[in-house]
């Protein structure tokens, strides 16, 4: 399926995509070459987004991500057959290989037997208690927690895995998606993010959990991303962003890690370890880092 989006080159006129072809709940992917470089792209590009437009005139608005260098990407899941229309915005206006850029696909019938691809993706209906694919047929959460396969297995491991959880009638595959207290790094010595107060993304980390994400819808299962690890206490707390970091550099790397994924047949995952309730007090006694 091709995904290269070929760009007019003529100066003062808007960029349009040829037309071409997704199947309906599959990731649609568009690939995007920035003018400009950036020292630190989280920053210097306040947003970078486009607007999808069904053929029934739905329209939903998807953010991109930086993917290393010029590069930037958008990923999104259609959910109606039909010609779909989209257009960027970018922050930085002056830059024309990501802003005010227009396209066109078309996303046909899907003929999976997988019931994420014939029957939808996974939501919860309004008035409902329990969850279900998008046709309305109840979904029952059967999951394994695979917390650092994404980061540590190789493509053999990863393979086998799924295949014998798929065999023994799991649905969903939970794992982290950065550094947490179970894994400083990844299995090439690479860290989600470093800083914080204004931390630096990553994308060669993020590039082998998309693999790994693609190979858990491949199997018919939906993928089950651990956003922000949220230890708030012992040993491992320094290593949980959804603790170490402050509010807003949370946001952001939330922001990110859900536009790279938001594509794929995902349920996302907030936060794990943490204390959800009420006011959180710690013993002092009982941390091992520094205060």
């Amino acid at each position: 399926m091709k995904r290269i989006v070929l760009l007019s080159l003529l100066a003062g006129l808007t960029c349009i995509s040829i037309a071409q072809t997704t199947d309906i709940w599959k990731k649609y992917e568009i690939q995007f070459q920035s003018d400009k470089s950036y020292n630190n792209p989280l920053y210097e590009v306040k947003y970078f987004r486009l607007t999808f437009t069904s053929s029934t005139g739905k329209k939903y608005l998807v953010n991109g991500f930086w993917d290393g260098g010029k590069d930037r990407k958008a990923r999104f899941c259609p959910n109606e057959e039909g010609t779909w229309e989209w257009k960027s915005d970018c922050s930085d206006k002056e830059n024309t290989g990501l802003h005010n850029i227009e396209g066109r696909f078309e996303c046909i019938s899907n003929h999976s037997r997988e019931e994420i691809f014939s029957r939808g993706s996974i939501i919860h209906q309004k008035g409902k208690y329990y969850l279900t694919y998008s046709d309305g047929t109840p979904f029952f959460w059967l999951g394994c927690t695979a917390w650092n396969g994404a980061l540590k297995s190789d493509d053999e491991e990863w393979d086998f895995y799924l295949q014998h959880r798929k065999r023994n009638h799991y649905n969903v595959i939970q794992f982290v998606t950065t550094q947490w207290r179970g894994c400083d790094m990844n299995a090439e010595g690479l860290v989600a993010f470093e800083g914080s107060g204004h931390i630096r993304i990553n994308p060669e980390f993020f590039k082998r959990i998309d693999k790994k994400i693609d190979k858990i819808n491949e199997y018919g299962l939906v993928a089950s991303p651990v956003i922000l690890w949220a230890l708030p206490t012992g040993m491992g707390r320094e290593l949980s962003p959804g603790y170490y970091l402050p509010i807003d550099e949370a946001v952001l790397l939330a922001d990110y890690i859900v536009a790279r994924y938001q594509g794929n047949q995902v349920i996302w995952i907030l936060g794990g370890d943490g204390q959800y309730y009420g006011n959180l007090e710690v013993d002092p006694n009982c941390l091992d880092v520094p205060q």
